[in-house]
């Protein structure tokens, strides 16, 4: 099954590239089902990936802490504090989880296929101002989202020992199969793009203003990691703009460009309340200039972008004659900004990435309209064969989606809002704390479920043990000391509090039962074998549950 599948895509975006080439007319409809179609095999083909993708399960815990009625969420991983994470995708989530009643894994992918179909839109519409060739503006589509790069994990075998390279959500169709929250930012990201396009463009100001002023917003509250995208966005553009005015090259629009850069600094100052308090972490640990990283990222870029950046630096006649140029100084300027953003900063687990997508966002809009452009039977072979080697990843991607982890499908069962443990005992442990428990309560557990089975808070999150193959807690520990921003000392006496109350002789410190009384909430740890429950016993922590036949057992500790 699996197979056939992946084939009949193959077959099928061969065909609709032929056909689009060949000047074909094919309804907007059928290229936004192919658009999603990749989401849609990897979802029904393989439906625990919607549980078990990356950090899911982190995500989850923040929709379920909005669904109890804390807004802001507190974080699920470290109990007692607001997240220090952007929460604006989970609330949206949580309003999809509620109206629908259905499990905030399956909000996640819905908002995810939502956000894909919008940045379709919005990118076709941006290739339009761009150039006025429906061809063109379908194959910026499809190039920008699923065609940017011709590189595959597979080859990093043929580069030197210790070249770097740069892999994850490459192209980023890859990042809109995953649940994450980037897509939805994205959406905004490209909304801000389109609305500063249509105002140097000439359209009415103040309506066109206030889109790019909400999309700011939305970028911000959505996924702050773009913010410094738009930042160096409209500064590289004030800057080249300046210089081209001086020089006589062109002529600035001052009103206009004002209007741009009003919506920009009036977005930036409504959003640091909200980035202050979701991205101490982050900013914290920003470097920017470090020259090990600029050469090692410059390298990156160059590895994945070179395909199309040769298709674009090889048509200057086409981009010169047939280029609308207010939309093609955006989209260049953008692609440069964020190029830039992403050669000279470096951030905690090289999460600088980030400008990387969106630089091949724009790049791949560029390559796939100048593809587009291309006239005669050769331009239309070449165009052809190099979209076809473009996108190979993005096949590569679907393929592994579908069949990556499809045996841990039956651990969890989703019924409703919530989702269930499939082992009995366990799942009677996690009902029973949802009903019985306030949802300011904080757990002791070296496993992690308890954010997302039970919808309450862990004390601290300790890395789980015992589904090590499991996908749904990928990069806690760096999320939670790194990004974050929490107290080092204050993670650590959570830990050693964890290590003690799970240790046959150690008791906890006066500095530790401090900790465990400055919480909001009652305090429980949980036992998992009789030998943790005699434990529990003997520290003088009261049993108030024990599943059916005992192997799971719920203290409190007083």
């Amino acid at each position: 099954m699996i197979p056939i599948t992946i084939y009949t895509l193959i077959a099928g975006s061969l065909l609709l590239v032929l056909l689009i080439l060949s000047g074909r007319r094919i309804p907007k409809i059928w290229l936004i089902l192919w658009g999603i179609s990749p989401l849609l095999i990897v979802y029904l083909l393989n439906p625990g990936f919607r549980v078990y993708s990356f950090h899911s399960f982190m995500h989850g815990g923040i929709v379920y802490q909005i669904l109890n009625g804390n807004i802001p969420p507190l974080d699920p991983l470290v109990a007692g504090h607001p997240v220090h994470y952007p929460w604006g995708p989970h609330l949206i989530a949580a309003g999809i989880s509620s109206i629908f009643r259905i499990t905030p894994f399956y909000s996640m992918a819905l908002l995810n296929m939502a956000s894909l179909v919008l940045v379709l839109f919005l990118i076709y519409r941006i290739s339009r101002l761009l150039i006025d060739d429906d061809r063109a503006g379908i194959l910026a589509v499809i190039c920008s989202i699923y065609g940017v790069t011709m590189f595959i994990p597979e080859m990093l075998g043929l580069l030197p020992d210790g070249f770097p390279a740069e892999i994850r959500g490459i192209p980023i169709l890859h990042k809109f199969i995953t649940l994450n929250t980037l897509p939805i930012g994205l959406v905004c990201f490209l909304l801000a793009l389109y609305a500063a396009i249509r105002l140097l463009r000439g359209s009415r100001l103040v309506g066109t203003g206030l889109v790019m002023l909400v999309s700011i917003l939305g970028t911000g509250f959505f996924y702050p990691a773009f913010v410094p995208g738009i930042i160096a966005t409209v500064a590289t553009g004030l800057v080249v703009a300046l210089v081209l005015h001086f020089t006589g090259r062109s002529r600035i629009n001052w009103l206009r460009a004002g209007l741009v850069l009003a919506a920009t600094c009036i977005g930036l100052l409504v959003l640091k309340p909200y980035l202050t308090a979701v991205g101490t972490g982050t900013m914290s640990n920003l470097a920017v200039l470090n020259w090990t990283y600029i050469g090692k990222n410059s390298l990156k870029y160059l590895l994945i972008t070179i395909p199309m950046l040769v298709i674009v630096l090889a048509n200057p006649a086409s981009i010169r004659d047939r280029f609308k140029r207010p939309a093609l100084f955006v989209v260049a300027i953008t692609t440069l900004a964020t190029m830039g953003s992403y050669i000279l900063t470096h951030l905690p687990f090289d999460n600088e990435y980030k400008f990387l997508l969106l630089s091949t966002v724009t790049l791949g809009l560029l390559g796939g309209a100048v593809l587009g452009s291309l006239r005669g039977s050769y331009g239309k072979y070449v165009a052809f064969v190099l979209i076809g080697l473009l996108l190979i990843p993005s096949f590569r991607i679907v393929r592994l989606r579908v069949s990556r982890g499809r045996n841990l499908a039956s651990t969890y069962v989703e019924r409703g809002v919530n989702v269930h443990s499939a082992e009995k005992e366990e799942n009677e442990l996690y009902t029973w704390i949802r009903e019985n428990t306030a949802t300011n309560s904080v757990f002791i557990d070296r496993e992690l479920e308890i954010p997302v089975l039970a919808r309450r808070q862990l004390l601290v999150a300790v890395g789980g043990s015992r589904r090590p193959g499991q996908k749904g807690f990928g990069g806690i520990n760096i999320i939670l000391q790194l990004q974050s921003g929490y107290d080092t000392g204050m993670l650590s006496t959570r830990r050693r509090i964890v290590d003690r109350v799970y240790s046959e002789s150690d008791r906890l410190t006066k500095v530790e039962w401090d900790e465990l009384q400055s919480l909001p909430g009652d305090v429980y740890v949980v036992a998992r074998t009789p030998e943790q429950a005699a434990k529990q016993l003997r520290a003088g922590f009261e049993m108030i549950f024990a599943s059916s036949d005992s192997t799971y057992t719920l203290h409190q500790v007083r």
